[in-house]
């Protein structure tokens, strides 16, 4: 980002971790460019939800791969906008967490986006894979001690 360090307060990405070959190098982006305390809201549609493969779900849960091969034959396109590892990257939510602690965020939310009162489910982590449809996080840049 050609921003100096520490200068934003806040950060807001709407569906873009899943179209980013390496997420970890947007939070490590994100965490530069912060001031302590700053904010990032972040959604994405991970990979196993119903609508991972974006415009060819549900043949994504046959693999990124095949599952686009086999889209492509049953709905008889030349081609989808997403393209597995062109345009679009599987991802989960457990994996996708973890980056953004290693990058050095705190982790002060995680819900479904289009059901936030359902969070519990964010906390199971195998059932938030497949019932989260769209994922929403907020991190924090810890502040200064």
């Amino acid at each position: 980002m050609p921003s100096k360090d520490g200068i934003l307060d806040l950060i807001v990405s709407v569906n873009v971790v899943c179209h980013l070959a390496n997420p970890r190098v947007f939070f490590d982006e994100a965490l530069r460019v912060l001031r302590p305390g700053g904010l990032v809201y972040i959604t994405w549609t991970n990979w196993l939800s119903p609508h991972g493969g974006h415009d060819f779900a549900p043949y994504h849960y046959l693999g990124p791969r095949r599952g686009y091969r086999v889209a492509l034959r049953m709905k008889r396109k030349e081609r989808f906008v997403q393209v597995p590892y062109d345009s679009l990257w599987p991802n989960h939510i457990g994996p996708t967490l973890g980056k953004m602690r290693e990058a050095g965020f705190h982790v002060l939310d995680v819900r479904p986006r289009y059901y936030p009162s359902l969070s519990l489910i964010c906390r199971v982590p195998l059932v938030r894979e497949f019932l989260t449809w769209n994922c929403q996080v907020l991190l924090q840049k810890p502040s200064r001690d």
